[in-house]
């Protein structure tokens, strides 16, 4: 597991954890696959207005490039499903409308906050989602 310690010191140690799934959709060919990266949400608070928190959205867009279409999850000979999902966006610190984090921690002074919106895609899903719930009734129609 992955510290935020660590990770602030390391950034390239989530990295490792795209190297698994990929090999998990290769190998398996699970039948859903949930993988949660909470890297942004990190860089973020620590780096927001940064040109670094532009630089990991690009990482973070080629390594999902890489899972779902190096690995052929994503391809026109398959229908598979694809959500992806963030739980909320950000803002400047002092800037959100519910203050829910202190400026200082022990690992640094916060730059970032809480935003309310977010950003949902959607590849081959035929239900409508509009709320964080509708995600959990998507995948259960979506898996019987």
């Amino acid at each position: 597991m992955v510290f935020l310690r660590d990770f602030i010191k390391n950034p390239h140690l989530i990295l490792s954890k795209f190297e698994k799934t990929k090999e998990l959709l290769i190998e398996e060919k699970p039948d859903l696959l949930i993988s949660v990266y909470t890297c942004l949400d990190r860089i973020q608070h620590f780096h927001w207005g940064e040109d670094y928190v532009v630089e990991w959205y690009k990482r973070m867009d080629d390594k999902i490039g890489e899972l779902i279409f190096d690995t052929g999850f994503l391809d026109e000979n398959n229908n598979n499903k694809l959500i992806i999902i963030s739980d909320h966006g950000f803002c400047s610190f002092g800037e959100a409308k519910v203050q829910t984090l202190p400026e200082q921690t022990p690992e640094g002074k916060l730059k970032g906050d809480h935003h309310e919106d977010a950003f949902l895609v959607t590849v081959n899903v035929d239900y409508e989602i509009d709320r964080p719930q509708d995600v959990f009734y998507t995948i259960m129609k979506g898996i019987g």
